[in-house]
């Protein structure tokens, strides 16, 4: 059986990277067309998304959606995939984690903790702790070199006492340094693929809509990670995200053996 899969990846595509994450919004026209499309389809839409505010509760395994995810979610159960790519939540309810993301709310606390000593070095410095990681920021200390100074000892200090955690980078990240998982979006959707959580396989068709400026090299890594013997379509638009082409490119699963 060869299928359509239409993967929306939100974070810096559909909705565009603002200062304020909580700022981000998408095209009026993005709930409309995939609750159709799913309505049409069901099964065959994935959302794909990093975005804070659409927090897994790793412990009572649920997802709280965020002001754009929810809208879609109110009209249709479709699978999303939340935290960078370490948890999947199905159309049906459940939901499932990668390990590291189990495994890092152990470590958070800790991470977390040691972060706050940064605070004391200058009041500029904030730090914020979040579902996948911590993050260390800089640009309010006025003095550029002192926010390289605090930077370039945050780096020194996480890079040391995460040596010797596999799962944990330590990156650079426009003024900032932040500790998070060494997986990301394409390593979790190899892991719920592998597992069979999502039906994805070497004959499925996958579609990634963003726009021209999210279309990056990670993006193309992830449908070729699933699709060498399939066909690989990429939605691309100047400017914004058009749907309109969707019809193009979209495939009834019982229309193809």
């Amino acid at each position: 059986m060869r299928y359509t899969i239409n993967i929306f990846d939100i974070d810096g595509t559909i909705s565009a990277f603002t200062a304020d994450p909580k700022d981000a919004t998408v095209q009026p026209d993005f709930v409309d067309y995939v609750v159709e499309a799913e309505r049409k389809h069901p099964g065959t839409h994935i959302i794909l998304t990093g975005r804070e505010d659409s927090r897994v509760n790793p412990h009572t395994k649920t997802l709280t959606a965020d002001r754009i995810l929810k809208p879609v979610l109110d009209q249709v159960a479709l699978t999303v995939i939340s935290a960078h790519g370490l948890a999947c939540h199905t159309a049906d309810g459940e939901t499932f984690l990668h390990p590291v993301l189990e495994k890092l709310q152990a470590d958070l606390p800790g991470l977390h903790a040691h972060a706050l000593f940064f605070t004391q070095l200058d009041p500029g410095v904030v730090v914020e702790r979040k579902m996948t990681g911590v993050t260390i920021n800089v640009n309010s200390v006025p003095l550029k070199t002192r926010q390289q100074e605090i930077l370039a000892h945050a780096k020194e200090d996480f890079v040391f006492l995460t040596a010797e955690d596999e799962d944990l980078i330590v990156a650079d990240e426009h003024g900032s340094i932040e500790v998070r998982p060494r997986v990301g979006k394409k390593e979790g959707l190899e892991h719920f693929t592998k597992l069979g959580i999502l039906p994805i396989g070497p004959k499925t068709k996958m579609s990634f809509f963003c726009d021209s400026l999210g279309l990056n090299g990670t993006d193309r890594s992830i449908a070729d990670q699933f699709v060498d013997n399939g066909q690989k379509v990429f939605q691309v638009s100047n400017g914004k995200p058009d749907y309109s082409g969707a019809s193009a490119i979209y495939t009834d699963p019982s229309a193809l053996a």
